[in-house]
């Protein structure tokens, strides 16, 4: 992996139908937090399809204006993250729409990972990513060679599959210095 040296904490926050409530992954993210983890990746989300039928400005007036609640929990709980000294990481959705329609992805002082298409060499946005100011930054995100089941392999798209090489990105960081805020980490991957 991206960082082969690392301690690794499988959370699960879905059900054996492979369902999960938004207690379930406040549940998997504070406990990971409490166990001490620097860095947690999370690549689930809400399923925003259809709302790229919605110009640029009508998707942002969702920002400003719906999940509310949500968000306050959302900034909450990245508070709680960052006096643990813990890193955010969230795969920024795969419907094509503004980053940040989801809550969770509105603190700022959590990462937002947005995919590129495979062919990089112009890094370009991949045609699924979600975007915009409340995305990070992107990483690759098509035909990522990743675990499916116990056994098994395959290639997969999303930006459940870029979020990752950000978080290993931020585990090697953490690693070398390890009182780097989620500040700190955003202004060094930027640059």
């Amino acid at each position: 992996g991206i960082a082969p040296n690392c301690k690794f904490i499988p959370v699960q926050v879905a059900d054996e139908n492979n369902y999960m409530t938004t207690t379930s992954i406040l549940d998997g993210v504070l406990y990971a937090i409490y166990q001490g983890a620097d860095v947690v990746n999370v690549s689930l989300g809400a399923n925003f399809a259809g709302l790229d039928a919605l110009n640029e400005s009508d998707q942002q007036r969702l920002i400003n204006n719906h999940f509310k609640e949500e968000e306050r929990l959302w900034m909450e709980v990245a508070r709680i993250a960052a006096t643990h000294r813990t890193t955010l990481v969230f795969a920024a959705g795969n419907n094509n729409v503004l980053a940040g329609i989801d809550a969770l992805h509105r603190p700022s002082d959590v990462i937002v990972v947005s995919a590129i298409e495979k062919e990089y060499s112009d890094f370009n946005k991949a045609a699924f990513s979600n975007y915009g100011w409340h995305s990070t930054i992107s990483a690759p995100g098509e035909s990522i060679y990743s675990t499916v089941g116990r056994k098994d392999y395959t290639y997969m798209d999303g930006t459940s599959m870029a979020a990752p090489i950000i978080t290993g990105t931020v585990a090697l960081m953490k690693s070398l210095n390890n009182s780097l805020t989620t500040r700190n980490i955003i202004y060094e991957i930027k640059n």
